[in-house]
């Protein structure tokens, strides 16, 4: 039977994901915010519901199997499209499902941690005023629901440490399988559970043994599949070739200062953050040491399992960031150090720091005015999360994020781009933008330099030279984008006019319109 308890902490922590997802949903009331990501994400779903497979081409006619990412957020979006809801629209809803339920699992693995009802509802609370959490949920991003079976597969881990039994292993695995199926870097959560298992588990060597095994097969099986499909479709199991380009000096300035906004606000200068990251950092150590001093004595049945718990929790965030600095190293060093990537760290950081308070308030020793400063500093740290993430949901209130914003929406050169006669062929710096805003099949330019491996593109003549013969043969257009000023890889503007020998046919302060002199001109309406 379900205790009062129980039920109080369920309406409780509900009560605090349904305010959260209501003023999620406030901020994005211009859609969920749209990057190129986003864009394949929906073109994969909508090429998936007219039938034609996940494949991450802007052009229905053409066919571009997607290995780049795994399969299950964009087989979501399709399933959320099938019943007839737009798929921005459906990304939208969807996150905002995801993060009442991604607050409510944070509280509930604290509660399951350490039996705090109160201390529950305050991780649920950080949880839902985090900006990194905040802006991965106002992305039609993949991140929110790799959080959601992440966060269940270390919860259903942390029962079956408690209790081994081959229910909470399974569904543990399970987890991890769709944890991997919506991003590659669930190998991480592979590599922490087989970790707990073989060393925290307190079963015999052969039954431990005998699960780590069930569990590996389990999560990975899924993900196996989908890369043996990836190599039959395109040769290879993902779009990533491996070369070694370890990770720069720009790679550990960007993680630090991802991860200093989330102790103060992203407005406080860069250097302020870094030293606030630093002490706090250097004050968690001495803390730790200090309680290590002070518990003495043998450990009891709740020390160890905070130990365990602890541990488990640990793991996973040194698995993931080597996950992430393998991925940099070898597979792809385009990966941005960034809020976005980092994110799944917050929630095992955040449960982390509610065991490490219970433990400090058990201890006994630390009297009221140490108790009171630290008080004082969760507090302060509460109030400078709430900031960052009003300043962020307030700028998507106020104008929208990325494509689905206000500059995009409005765009003069997006309504001349969707006045073309729907014969002429589109290449742009940004297919993803014409895709999106304009509804038209869209191809992309030639690129200078591979932005995984930082080297020259050997093919970028040739296809120069393709694009050329395209643009005179198919009265086709080249749409620049200036505001796409990222794509550090794709040749500039002038470089294309002097080297495609182009002329502008129009012109707007976001960009203009190009054709090629020497074949058939496309009318472009004014």
């Amino acid at each position: 039977m379900i205790s009062l308890g129980r039920c109080r902490l369920a309406a409780a922590l509900a009560f605090i994901g349904a305010f959260g997802a209501v003023v999620l949903a406030l901020s994005t009331r211009w859609g969920a915010g749209l990057s190129p990501d986003s864009a394949l994400y929906i073109a994969a779903a909508r090429n998936l519901l007219q039938g034609k497979g996940l494949s991450t081409s802007f052009d229905p006619e053409q066919f571009a199997p997607m290995t780049q990412y795994p399969p299950l957020y964009p087989a979501l979006l399709a399933g959320v499209g099938h019943f007839g809801v737009d798929l921005v629209v459906g990304a939208r809803w969807l996150n905002v499902l995801l993060f009442t339920l991604n607050i409510a699992i944070v509280g509930y693995l604290t509660h399951l941690a350490v039996g705090s009802f109160r201390l529950a509802l305050l991780a649920a609370c950080f949880m839902m005023t985090a900006p990194a959490v905040a802006q991965v949920h106002s992305m039609a991003w993949s991140e929110p629901l790799f959080l959601a079976f992440g966060l269940l597969a270390l919860g259903f881990l942390v029962s079956y440490l408690e209790r081994p039994r081959i229910y909470a292993l399974v569904t543990a695995s399970l987890a991890v399988a769709l944890a991997f199926l919506a991003r590659y870097a669930g190998a991480a959560l592979v590599a922490a559970g087989l970790a707990a298992i073989l060393a925290l588990n307190t079963t015999g060597w052969k039954r431990r043994l005998r699960d780590a095994a069930i569990f590996a097969l389990v999560s990975c099986l899924p993900i196996t599949v989908w890369l043996i499909r990836n190599f039959f479709a395109a040769g290879a199991p993902t779009n990533r070739t491996v070369s070694f380009h370890p990770p720069t000096a720009m790679h550990l300035r960007d993680a630090v200062d991802a991860v200093s906004s989330w102790v103060l606000p992203a407005s406080v200068p860069a250097p302020l953050r870094s030293l606030a990251l630093l002490v706090v950092v250097a004050g968690s150590g001495c803390v730790y040491l200090i309680m290590r001093q002070r518990l003495v004595g043998a450990p009891t049945d709740w020390s160890r399992r905070l130990t365990k718990i602890s541990l488990l929790f640990s793991n996973f965030i040194a698995c993931y960031g080597l996950v992430i600095f393998l991925s940099v190293s070898f597979f792809d060093a385009y990966i941005p150090m960034d809020s976005r990537i980092l994110s799944p760290l917050y929630p095992a950081v955040l449960v982390l720091g509610m065991i490490a308070w219970a433990r400090f308030v058990a201890t006994k020793e630390p009297g009221f005015r140490v108790r009171l400063t630290v008080a004082v500093l969760a507090a302060v740290f509460f109030c400078s999360q709430l900031a960052g993430a009003d300043s962020w949901l307030y700028f998507s209130y106020r104008n929208g994020i990325g494509y689905a914003g206000r500059e995009w929406q409005e765009s003069q050169l997006i309504k001349r781009v969707r006045r073309l006669d729907l014969s002429v062929p589109i290449f742009t710096n940004a297919p993803e933008v014409v895709y999106l805003l304009a509804e038209r099949p869209a191809h992309g330019i030639p690129a200078k330099v591979n932005p995984q491996t930082r080297l020259p593109y050997e093919g970028y003549r040739s296809e120069l030279v393709h694009l050329l013969g395209r643009l005179q043969a198919e009265r086709g257009v080249l749409v620049y984008f200036r505001t796409v000023s990222w794509r550090w890889y794709l040749p500039p503007e002038k470089e294309l006019e002097e080297k495609l020998g182009l002329h502008a046919v129009a012109g707007e302060r976001d960009g203009a319109i190009y054709q090629a002199s020497g074949g058939q001109a496309a009318r472009v309406p004014d």
